[in-house]
């Protein structure tokens, strides 16, 4: 099977946690094929977050990508931490999940003092 690109960013953080969270998980995307699927995805490093299972379509050929999306807010580091997997072969991603899951388990902050 082909890799499967995960992207991990930080952003800082502004405004309401849980509005905030939600729209980095993109509850609220226009170009939605249906409802996500949003939960609270809890680490030891990050603590509870969200994740969300959501399904576009692209507009050129109306091909169905997945995307797997997670955020949670650091208030000791002052940012907001996302993660974003997604393809157009909703099986890649669903058979990616307990492997995403598991790497994000992994993602640690380290808060600088400078």
């Amino acid at each position: 099977m082909r890799s499967l690109p995960v992207y991990v960013a930080s952003v800082e953080a502004e405004g309401d946690r849980d509005e905030t969270l939600r729209e980095l998980v993109t509850t609220d995307d226009p170009d939605l094929a249906e409802k996500p699927i949003v939960e609270n995805f809890t680490t030891e490093a990050l603590g509870t977050g969200l994740r969300s299972l959501r399904y576009t379509q692209t507009e050129e050929d109306r091909t169905i990508v997945a995307g797997v999306r997670y955020a949670w807010r650091s208030q000791e580091a002052g940012c907001d931490v996302v993660v974003i997997a997604a393809a157009p072969d909703p099986r890649r991603i669903l058979g990616a999940m307990d492997d995403i899951d598991a790497f994000v388990e992994q993602i640690t902050l380290t808060v600088s003092s400078g």
